[in-house]
């Protein structure tokens, strides 16, 4: 519920701005003519915080097992969602393969990803550490990131989250090409 707070706030205080960028636009068109006006609005705009650019979707891998110890074209990739708020979902991705020395299932690479509507809110992953379990079905995994609230794109607020659990390797959530 304070996602969606948060997301109002931002958009209410966003239109607010708009309103009255453009009313003080129209001020500056008649008293001082189009070209205070177009040079005004070129510098209100070239104020506006680079941290509006940083909502581009970015993803990182992180690699754990080597290629060259995998067997080739034994492995697959799964997905789940780890965590989810009431406007946007975590989502890890898992590659693994096969161990040439032990056959036992190893995690290659990870990514981490969210999904969903960002208003005053930003999701990125800081660590992602897998590893394999007892069970040849399942890793366990442990996704270590940071929540940046902002208002009109400046950072108010930092929180550290973590996501930890188990993740199974079926053909509900993931692709096998074992």
């Amino acid at each position: 519920m304070l996602i969606i707070t948060w997301a109002i706030l931002n958009v209410a205080i966003f239109i607010f701005f708009l309103v009255r960028l453009n009313k003080l636009s129209a001020g500056i068109r008649r008293k001082k003519g189009m070209g205070n006006m177009l040079l005004f609005l070129g510098v209100v705009f070239c104020a506006i915080p680079g941290n509006l650019k940083q909502h581009k979707h970015q993803t990182k891998d992180w690699q754990f097992a080597k290629r060259e110890n995998l067997q080739p074209n034994k492995g697959g990739m799964i997905s789940a969602v780890i965590g989810k708020t009431s406007l946007f979902r975590y989502n890890l991705t898992i590659g693994y393969g096969l161990d040439k020395a032990s056959g036992k299932r190893l995690p290659e690479d990870a990514s981490a990803h969210s999904t969903g509507i960002y208003a005053g809110t930003q999701w990125r992953p800081t660590h992602i550490w897998v590893k394999p379990t007892a069970s040849n079905d399942r890793f366990y995994y442990e996704v270590f990131s940071e929540l940046k609230w902002s208002l009109l794109g400046i950072t108010l607020y930092t929180e550290d989250l973590t996501h930890k659990g188990f993740i199974e390797i079926n053909q509900k959530n993931g692709v096998i090409f074992e």
